[in-house]
């Protein structure tokens, strides 16, 4: 027997009172009906709070301000504030038949009349509840509970009883609605090449429901919204809200003789709404995982447990649009994400470190880009082993209707094709893009607001396609605001490169002193820099006094340092994977083995090329009508460059040695493309830091030749050379970027001694390069006095002022040493050196 007991709150002391007892709906149940378990009954046991029925606190108290507890939702708290009056929560005690009517069956049978009969249609056919106009088949079925005495002899205690039919007896069942949210999937494993016909299962307790299929494609939409309806769940509402039971997910493939295939799984718990203020379920991405923890793909679902019963079923949702599928639901409103219109613009640049495709080598490649509902592909490359670059490398979407939140977006799917003979169009590989916040660009307003900036649509050409630049300020250090358009004409370059005219002929004319060393004192040559850049002074006598700057050594690769990152903010490289069918070797009678390369990890899939390219994702508002691109500055080298390569090898620390006495005879091979260097005769005996002190040059043409490694070798005299390790350099990437990572730039233009200017480009031809590229106007030569400037982007830097910035950190520095002495004084150093860069790369140091 169930009542509710309800309190009111005295403001005057702040406590409850009790008030009155009632049923759900408020009306009022007498005392003495708490004491008269009625005819034929008798109690068990004693009131107490019902912890099933309650969804309040821990008490089982719900609160509200008013006495009515029904009704709107919303007008009931399961906590307790400040302005609540009234409380109420749901007791309950037990009641037993002292003369059980039902105890003879044909009573009982009688007493039900036409009623609890299950129908089916036919024989061997599923039965239901409800009665249809086709059914021809009815049962009933009939239960009898079965008790063991309690005054058995000790003698039959342990003897063993057989019952008809053991079944399970809850304290209480709830009715629930179980709704599953299946919005898309991404990076499915194909079932046939490049393709899936992919549906979801919903495994749920005992009831199994699926979605429809949907056909050739690796990322499928389905929009659907399974329902559960009445689903009986042992436990009250209270206890399944703490742990609502699991919903199993399978993601399955069909072949084309409709057995299936698994394409993985995920269990997950849903959010469990027993009153309407409760949060409503938010969309995420599900792993999909397969046997031994390996994964592939994901899925955007969501899923929402709704307590049903007679009070609660006028306040569910409504149920979601049907769809033109009988008896399939869309997503409702409220859960589907919010769609936005973007430009999506792919530089497609060129092709890198192509593999063979059926052990013929690619010829005549190009790519087909997806993404939502567009498509579109570029032109084939005509002739890969002499330019594998684009002609045409911009490729536009103008408007694609994507998620307000990028996360939930479709990917980007870029495929890799191959012409041949016979029209054959093999798929060489596929590159998922999901990461779409990476690529997204926020254009100012004052950019937007400019008429000459607004251009949309069209194929720029490669020497105008270096808009993939970082849109915020890319001026150098120490100029501040948004990037100019160039809009210099060589009228204003006239006078910069007067200037520039006559320091060269002044360099020209100036006589060469090979060394400005003086009587007694040491020579000093680049060991010396690095020596005394390293903090060992007593290696380098002499450099300190010298008034030469310092080199900055990093202990991590050039890329990863001062937030270059490696070098990509022109061009990205995007991996090409092997699309491969969905194969599976039998292991035992039932369980199957994926082929290796199938699944997320890097190590095991297989690569097939690199895409250098760039993606930029603009938002198009409802103001601007279109996308608002800036104008692309220069491309300072565009297809095939021929370069001169030198590398400096300078030393290497700690060293593994796979000998047994722990040392090793290092030496270095350096590859770059199909050319190879090696200096096995110039190795190091038997040590693990040795120093090489090597260089090594060479002609090198990119991109054609744009991986550099460099192998640190252990050289053997019985057995093969064992490799201790290698590193790889982006020479691509160096050359394009626009932190100009080709020679490093030292702050003092030394012409004259021993440790000379090493660009071939002067630094006022090296600003005026830079400007061409990123598209800045001229600056200005100034001349005040006895003192130059230079004018950029209306900001003015003179020299005095240099030199005295200078010099103020160069006597902070030397405090700075006289306070921790020389060798502590390596990392305040840092500071005050040069530009000239020597990076510590794994197993060897460059510079």
């Amino acid at each position: 027997m169930e009542l509710h007991g309800e309190s009111g709150r005295l403001f005057q002391v702040y406590i409850w009172q009790p008030l009155k007892f009632t049923d759900y709906f408020g009306t009022e149940i007498p005392k003495a009906r708490l004491r008269d378990p009625g005819k034929g009954w008798q109690y068990e046991g004693k009131w107490m709070a019902d912890t099933h029925q309650n969804y309040g606190d821990k008490k089982g108290w719900v609160y509200a301000i008013s006495d009515v507890f029904w009704g709107e939702p919303g007008s009931v708290d399961n906590e307790m504030r400040a302005d609540h009056r009234f409380r109420r929560r749901c007791i309950k005690r037990t009641r037993k038949a002292v003369n059980f009517m039902n105890q003879n069956f044909e009573t009982y049978q009688n007493s039900l009349g036409d009623t609890k009969w299950e129908y089916a249609v036919g024989k061997n056919k599923p039965f239901h509840y409800q009665e249809m106009i086709e059914d021809c088949i009815r049962r009933r079925r009939f239960v009898m509970e079965m008790e063991r005495k309690n005054d058995i002899p000790r003698e039959q205690e342990h003897q063993m009883y057989l019952a008809a039919r053991l079944y399970e007896v809850h304290e209480v069942t709830s009715t629930w609605q179980l709704r599953c949210y299946f919005l898309w999937a991404k990076d499915l494993l194909p079932v046939v090449k490049n393709s899936a016909r992919a549906f979801v299962r919903v495994t749920f307790l005992t009831k199994s429901k699926e979605t429809v299929i949907v056909d050739n494609s690796l990322n499928p939409v389905w929009n659907e919204t399974l329902i559960f309806d009445k689903v009986l769940i042992p436990g009250g509402k209270r206890q399944i809200s703490w742990n609502p039971p699991t919903i199993f997910v399978e993601c399955r493939g069909e072949r084309k003789d409709y057995s299936e295939i698994s394409l993985g799984s995920f269990e997950v718990a849903p959010v469990v709404i027993c009153v309407a203020t409760d949060s409503r379920a938010k969309p995420d991405w599900h792993t999909l995982t397969f046997q031994e923890g390996m994964t592939r793909g994901a899925m955007l679902a969501c899923f929402e447990l709704f307590f049903e019963d007679a009070s609660t079923k006028d306040s569910l949702p409504l149920q979601p649009m049907k769809k033109r599928v009988s008896n399939r639901f869309e997503i409702p409103g409220e859960l589907r994400p919010q769609f936005e219109t973007y430009a999506v613009q792919i530089l497609c640049w060129g092709l890198r470190n192509l593999k063979k495709y059926e052990f013929l080598s690619i010829r005549k490649p190009f790519l087909e880009l997806i993404i939502g509902d567009s498509e579109a592909q570029t032109d084939p490359i005509p002739n890969l082993i002499k330019d594998p670059n684009f002609e045409t490398p911009l490729i536009t979407f103008a408007q694609v209707s994507l998620p307000s939140n990028l996360e939930f977006s479709p990917p980007l799917v870029i495929n890799l094709y191959d012409i041949r003979a016979f029209k054959r169009r093999p798929l060489v590989g596929v590159c998922h893009i999901t990461n779409f916040n990476k690529y997204t660009r926020v254009v100012s307003k004052k950019i937007a607001s400019k008429p000459e900036y607004t251009s949309l649509g069209g194929s720029f050409q490669r020497a105008i396609a270096y808009s993939w630049y970082e849109q915020e300020c890319s001026c150098p250090t120490g100029i501040n605001g948004p990037r100019h358009k160039d809009v210099s004409t060589p009228t204003d370059w006239a006078q910069f490169d007067n200037i520039v005219d006559k320091e060269d002929q002044a360099l020209l004319s100036t006589p060469y002193i090979p060394s400005l060393r003086k009587e007694g004192m040491p020579k000093i040559d680049w060991w010396s820099k690095y020596y005394a850049s390293s903090g060992h002074f007593e290696k380098a006598p002499g450099f300190e006094d010298s008034g030469m700057e310092y080199l900055s050594i990093f202990n991590d690769e050039l890329e990863c340092v001062n937030g270059y990152n490696g070098f990509e903010d022109f061009l990205d490289t995007f991996i090409f994977m092997k699309s491969s069918k969905h194969k599976f070797t039998r292991m035992f009678e039932h369980t199957f083995s994926a082929v290796k390369g199938n699944f997320d990890d890097p190590e095991e899939k297989e690569k097939t090329g690199e895409l250098k390219g760039k993606v930029f994702i603009t938002k198009i508002t409802e103001k601007e009508g279109d996308a608002v691109l800036l104008d692309p500055p220069g491309v300072e080298f565009v297809g095939t460059v021929k370069c001169l390569l030198r590398v400096y090898v300078v030393e290497a620390k700690g060293l593994v040695s796979m000998r047994k006495n722990g040392m090793c005879d290092p030496y270095i091979i350096v590859r770059c493309g199909k050319q190879k260097v090696s200096l096995k005769n110039n190795y190091r005996a038997d040590t693990l830091d040795p120093i090489f002190g090597e260089r090594v040059e060479m002609d090198v043409t990119i991109p054609l030749e744009k991986d550099l490694i460099i192998t640190v070798m252990d050289r053997r005299k019985l057995v093969a050379d064992d490799e201790i390790g290698s590193t790889h350099i982006d020479l691509e990437n160096r050359l394009l970027s626009k932190w100009r990572a080709t020679v490093g730039l030292s702050r003092q233009y030394t012409i004259q001694g021993e440790l000379l200017w090493r660009d071939q480009q002067t630094p006022l031809a090296v600003l005026k390069s830079y400007c061409k590229k990123m598209r800045v106007p001229a600056p200005s030569i100034l001349e005040k006095n006895d003192d130059v400037g230079i004018q950029m982007l209306g900001i003015q830097i003179w020299h005095s002022q240099v030199k005295k910035e200078m010099e103020e950190d160069d006597k902070a520095v030397t405090s700075l040493r006289q306070g921790a002495g020389k060798e502590d004084s390596i990392a305040e150093d840092k500071e005050a050196k040069e530009k000239v860069v020597c990076a510590s790369r794994p197993l060897i140091t460059l510079c």
